[in-house]
């Protein structure tokens, strides 16, 4: 079966400046590709799909030759996901699936896809049209790594508020985990959070995550005054906003995280004991 493992890229300066063209390069496409099917259904009331868009990518490359540093095939495979997205609109529209929506840079939306060409070796992955970058994660140190290495299908490429990072797709077996028959039963409470039936407890640190959440709002605030300053200056852009919003943004995936380890932690317990 397939699964993913997420890991930390870390590259210097100059390969860090490719890796945002790059995704920039993939931004440009998917609004680029979404703003001639918008109007091609104006006039034709049909779309575009990934035969007609591959296409496109094509003269597009032409076009614009900043589009040439980044590899044809992971600007295909936005064409690719371009078009799922629209014949999942057409389908299911009526249980309310929302047509696809431009990206933005600033709510990092960009994605590198590459389904071949890449390489690892040790903790080190080699990106096409990029070269050589380092990675790290817990999973590097492990015997299983070698196994991810072999059985590696794909590599997402995305940049989050605290770094870039590499989703991995390979192939694992499934494991099927022995019953023991033990029932085990969850009271949530206010205190404790959870208290399994057998006395043990799992507790969310409550007062780190309202601390993390006076920040944020602290720094909202600060940009927020910033940006009418800012405004009745008539500056549209500012550095310092823009840092402000990113160490904003690492909080809110600081609280994010937690969340997510909270719920691996009591979904162990549970699978330990069922």
């Amino acid at each position: 079966m397939k699964a993913v493992i997420k890991v930390k890229i870390y590259a210097k300066h100059t390969k860090t400046q490719l890796l945002r063209q790059a995704l920039g390069n993939s931004r440009f496409i998917w609004n680029k590709l979404l703003e001639m099917n918008l109007e091609k259904y104006k006039k034709e009331k049909k779309f575009m799909f990934e035969f007609e868009m591959d296409k496109e990518i094509t003269r597009m490359r032409e076009e614009y030759p900043f589009l040439k540093q980044s590899p044809a095939q992971s600007l295909q495979q936005i064409a690719r996901k371009l078009d799922r997205s629209l014949k999942l609109f057409l389908k299911h529209r009526k249980e309310g699936v929302r047509f696809p929506r431009f990206k933005k840079k600033s709510k990092y939306e960009g994605i590198l896809i590459f389904p071949q060409w890449f390489k690892f070796e040790g903790k080190k992955l080699k990106i096409p049209k990029i070269g050589w970058v380092s990675i790290k994660d817990k999973i590097t140190e492990k015997p299983e790594w070698e196994k991810i290495e072999e059985t590696a299908k794909q590599v997402w490429i995305k940049e989050e508020p605290d770094g870039f990072f590499a989703y991995i797709v390979y192939e694992r077996e499934k494991e099927e985990k022995e019953k023991n028959g033990e029932a085990v039963g969850i009271d949530v409470g206010i205190k404790s959070t959870i208290t399994m039936s057998n006395g043990e407890v799992l507790s969310l640190d409550k007062d780190r995550i309202m601390r993390i959440v006076r920040k944020i709002e602290k720094l909202q605030s600060i940009i927020d005054k910033k940006r009418e300053i800012n405004k009745k200056r008539g500056i549209k852009y500012s550095r310092r906003i823009a840092e402000l919003e990113r160490k904003r943004d690492r909080l809110f995936k600081k609280i994010e995280s937690r969340g997510k380890r909270y719920e691996q932690d009591l979904f162990k317990m549970w699978l330990c004991k069922s």
